[in-house]
Parts: C-alpha cells; structure tokens; sequence
C-alpha cells in the first residue's frame, strides 16, 4: 500500500499559540506515540497526547495527526 500525504500538527505546552503544521507530502514522516522522546527546535520533548483526525482539502480527505509535546519529564516508568 502507498504512503498517504498527512499532516501534522505539533503543540508545545498546550499552547496553540505556537502550533507547527507539517505537511509530510510523501507520507514517510513517522507518526509518533505516547511517551516518545522527540528533538524539536533544538530542546528535547515528550509525546504526551497523540489525535488522530481528517481534515478536508477541497474533495480530498487527508489523515491530520495531532501530536501534542511537553518538556516536562517525570521519573522514568512514568507519564
């Protein structure tokens, strides 16, 4: 099966203020989980929620992953 174009929206803090919207045209991006640690903008994150949703683009449907980071960590084990 082939890749599908999706977009991603990333929130730092829960502030929607700075969301980052990526458009992964070649469907390759890595859609991450719960806990993940990811680097983004040079600070290190941590997947807290992950949405998955559509989003329509004319007559197109589109997968739309909502990755929601916090660089707040607890002890390891925990989330």
């Amino acid at each position: 099966m082939k890749p599908r174009e999706k977009q991603i929206v990333y929130r730092y803090n829960g502030d929607p203020r700075y969301d980052e919207t990526v458009i992964d045209k070649t469907g390759l991006m890595p859609i991450y989980r719960v806990g993940e640690i990811l680097e983004k903008n040079g600070k290190r994150w941590r997947v807290a929620v992950v949405n998955e949703d559509f989003t329509m683009t004319g007559q197109i449907m589109f997968p739309l992953h909502r990755v929601f980071l916090t660089d707040k960590f607890k002890a390891p084990g925990q989330f």
